[in-house]
């Protein structure tokens, strides 16, 4: 096909037509970076006979790197096992080494959520937020996913998940609290009206509840962000601790303003919030965000112009409100009360 399209605009530029020469120059164009993409060696297909197993490594390669040393990539020479499968498309638990990590596939239905799951993490760290769990970009085999599977996820896998042509899947892994958690509800909760309670009120928290309340404004101001009307749950640990592991909903185009606004509002009556906030949105600007959710070729971007607009315009009606809360309140816009002995 590729050598009848340039036969003719071959033809074309023979006629001497301006627009031949610009049809030419697209069509070479398209043809080398379809080129470069499948001799790319990490995005090329198992010779016959050499199908990945599930001794594969997930081909774990962080980016932005972060100060701190990153658990994943650590893990990164071991194989996913115990693969099972969650009660949502394209999501399952599995065991990296010894840690228990959240998978999220990209499915026939929904073949880019998994990246909301890395971006988030990213404008996380970026805000010092610590409720997101390290998540990481990764593309592995279907043959070793179905490899590392029960029968009842292989079925799955097969029935659910996009494979790109080389045969891998593209998927985030989320490494999970090494922590047991439980299941709470983020919205409509009577643990979520106690946490907003806890924000709204004049004093600090008890000791037993504070860093439920900071994780609860963390996650608010996380939606609020990034325009997630979806969550329906976090996770909380021993330690009340919140995490946000399930973040598909991240980043949403066009969200409703009304449901946008619900979220501001709660920011609005919260009389406390993140101490590193008033200092990291300051730092929140394009080419910022361009760095860590934009990086590298188109296919490796995260998140797209749009959601990254709106993220910087609501960053900026949110600093303006932690500025003045800061102004009114002094120290104590900041004060989630005393932490519980570890």
């Amino acid at each position: 096909m590729r050598r009848r399209v340039g036969r003719r605009a071959i033809r074309g530029l023979a006629r001497g037509g301006a627009a031949a020469v610009t049809t030419l120059a697209l069509t070479l164009g398209l043809a080398c970076d379809r080129a470069r993409i499948h001799d790319d060696p990490r995005a090329s297909p198992a010779a016959p006979g050499t199908a990945a197993d599930a001794s594969e490594p997930p081909l774990l390669s962080p980016r932005p790197p972060y100060r701190d040393p990153s658990v994943l990539a650590s893990l990164a020479s071991l194989p996913l096992a115990g693969l099972r499968a969650e009660e949502s498309k394209g999501v399952f638990r599995a065991k990296l080494g010894t840690r228990d990590v959240l998978v999220v596939a990209g499915t026939l239905e929904l073949p880019q959520q998994w990246r909301p799951q890395v971006a988030l993490y990213r404008l996380a760290r970026r805000l010092e937020l610590t409720q997101v769990p390290e998540a990481i970009a990764s593309r592995i085999s279907l043959q070793a996913l179905v490899a590392a599977s029960d029968d009842v996820t292989r079925r799955r896998i097969r029935d659910e998940l996009a494979v790109l042509p080389d045969g891998r899947v593209p998927l985030a892994i989320t490494l999970l609290p090494d922590r047991p958690t439980t299941t709470r509800g983020s919205r409509y909760s009577l643990e979520a009206a106690a946490w907003a309670r806890a924000a709204e009120a004049d004093a600090p928290p008890p000791a037993d509840a504070s860093q439920a309340t900071e994780g609860y404004v963390a996650l608010v101001t996380l939606d609020y962000l990034t325009g997630n009307l979806f969550r329906r749950s976090v996770a909380q640990d021993a330690d009340g601790r919140l995490w946000l592991l399930d973040n598909r909903g991240a980043f949403t185009e066009h969200p409703d303003p009304r449901a946008v606004d619900i979220e501001l509002d709660k920011l609005k009556r919260a009389q406390r919030h993140p101490a590193a906030l008033l200092r990291t949105l300051a730092t929140l600007d394009e080419k910022t965000l361009d760095e860590d959710l934009r990086a590298g070729s188109y296919e490796e971007w995260l998140v797209h112009r749009r959601p990254i607009a709106e993220v910087l315009q609501r960053a900026r009606a949110l600093r303006g409100l932690v500025m003045a809360r800061s102004a009114e309140r002094g120290e104590r816009a900041f004060d989630f009360g005393p932490r519980p002995p570890p």
